[in-house]
């Protein structure tokens, strides 16, 4: 992770590298990333989550959403912080622009 950043709008950003799909799941399940995400999503209006990545693999699109969406069913809590949310974009979202299931 490198430092955190303001972009001109004034919005926090961070961005971390991690070997393949397997390393990004495992982050994302962390006890700690799933306790920063109960502290922090609370104190945010808008989220936008944005995967980046340079793997060459034509579904990996498709297999990071999947992490986000097998996260958000396995972790109904954090669902809930989701949806409360003002808006939220980002991987494993539904295409409707409905909340995340």
């Amino acid at each position: 992770m490198g430092q955190p950043r303001t972009d001109p709008a004034g919005r926090q950003r961070a961005a971390y590298a991690l070997k393949d799909i397997d390393a990004y799941r495992t982050y994302l399940y962390d006890p700690l990333h799933r306790q920063i995400d109960a502290i922090g999503l609370p104190l945010v209006a808008n989220m936008i989550s944005m995967d980046l990545t340079d793997d060459p693999d034509p579904e990996i699109g498709d297999k990071i959403a999947q992490v986000h969406s097998d996260r958000f069913t396995d972790h109904p809590e954090l669902l809930g912080l989701v949806e409360n949310l003002d808006s939220y974009e980002g991987s494993g979202v539904p295409e409707d622009g409905s909340k995340p299931a």
